[in-house]
């Protein structure tokens, strides 16, 4: 190989290398979305939990309002 085959192959290389960088920091940004996914559906699922619970405690005493007084 010549030294300028040499030059050209070495400039390939760093251009592969480079695109290689730009995925990888193409997937640390998905990675990072999914995160943000994820701890978005825990609020969520959090915020269900709360709810779920603010109404069985009502339905509790609704329930016990009409067994004690059969109304």
């Amino acid at each position: 190989m010549t030294k300028a085959g040499f030059g050209v192959a070495k400039a390939r290389f760093g251009v592969a290398k480079a695109g290689f960088e730009v995925a990888k920091a193409g997937f640390e940004v998905a990675k990072a979305g999914f995160e943000v996914a994820k701890a978005r559906f825990g609020v969520a699922k959090a915020g269900l939990r709360v709810q779920n619970l603010i109404y069985l405690q009502a339905r509790t005493k609704c329930d016990t309002f009409y067994g004690k007084y059969g109304v």
